[in-house]
């Protein structure tokens, strides 16, 4: 689960965020728009536990939550096979060991009853963590996101900034976190890596918050939108083109009665201004003033076109020597 409660941050006294609230549920894929500078990136690292809200609690609990920064910074010099094996500590630590042990077993020492039990329990629990499809999980992603064969034992280093993007997200979907927090996840990816992507996170049982300008991606992977303007969040069922059509009616609604509050209060200007000096009227008129400084003016909201990227059509091509574990 994913939370934020009351939640307020500002830069230098500038508010960011002065009362965001909302729960995202377990298996729940939930996108953020809103106008650039709105707060959706500080949001997310507020979620992940990066930053800290000045007022007001944000984060996740149930599980590890994987992160895609828009400005992720990938300075590793591994070459990019084992830089994926970066995301599961846990195995390597336990092939380690398996590498240890096996040497110690190679020079028959005294305890070698308990090293072969140690052993033993190692490979349950590297069995346990499947970390024999690890290499074949890492594959398919490095796949899916254009990376060639050729590619993987290339550095890191040696990539395009847009490629170690693609790096950096590839180390979020491997590791099949409980939850994740994605920031543009589609920048810098073709139309073939993108619809990949559309159908990894179709399939993806977790919980997921997205940050994406791109509307046709997000109705094929979330299913609510949360909007941030002016520092609070609003929630919209459904996916982004829903969302678009109920802000469009609520804008409507909103114009339509701040347009009968104008027409109404231009109606009472003019009686006043009328009957200003008449005697008559002078308790009417004052009645009237004082009811005019207590009206709260209805604020209307320009339509903003969130997303200038055309919508795609159709469906998305969506004992002894230690041998090594990974197959």
């Amino acid at each position: 689960m994913l939370f934020a409660d009351s939640v307020s941050k500002a830069y230098a006294g500038d508010v960011i965020l002065r009362d965001v609230s909302f729960t995202v549920g377990e298996g729940e894929h939930v996108a953020i728009v809103g106008p650039n500078g709105c707060g959706k990136s500080t949001l997310l690292r507020l979620l992940s536990g990066i930053e800290t809200p000045d007022d007001g609690s944000a984060g996740h609990r149930n599980g590890a939550v994987g992160f895609l920064q828009q400005d992720a910074e990938l300075t590793s010099n591994r070459i990019l096979s084992e830089e994926m094996w970066v995301a599961f500590p846990e195995a390597q630590a336990i092939e380690l060991r398996l590498a240890e042990i096996a040497a110690l077993i190679d020079q028959a020492p005294d305890d070698l009853d308990a090293l072969i039990e140690e052993q033993a329990k190692l490979f349950d629990d590297f069995d346990a963590m499947d970390g024999y499809r690890i290499d074949k999980r890492i594959s398919r992603v490095l796949r899916g996101l254009g990376f060639s064969i050729a590619d993987r034992d290339k550095q890191c280093g040696a990539f395009s900034g847009g490629w170690k993007m693609r790096i950096a997200l590839a180390q979020v979907l491997v590791r099949r976190p409980e939850h994740m927090l994605l920031d543009e996840p589609t920048n810098h990816l073709d139309a073939a890596a993108r619809d990949w992507l559309i159908e990894h996170l179709r399939l993806y049982k977790g919980t997921a918050v997205i940050v994406a300008h791109d509307g046709a991606f997000l109705d094929h992977v979330v299913h609510r939108v949360i909007e941030l303007r002016d520092g609070v969040s609003t929630s919209y069922t459904g996916g982004y083109t829903s969302y678009q059509r109920q802000k469009a009616e609520q804008i409507a609604q909103t114009e339509a009665a701040a347009a009968n509050q104008r027409r109404e209060i231009a109606r009472q200007e003019r009686f006043i201004e009328r009957f200003r000096y008449k005697q008559s009227k002078a308790r009417s008129i004052q009645s009237r003033v004082k009811a005019l400084a207590k009206v709260d003016r209805i604020k209307t909201e320009r339509a903003q076109k969130e997303v200038s990227f055309p919508y795609r059509t159709g469906r998305p091509n969506c004992a002894g020597s230690q041998p090594r574990l990974r197959r």
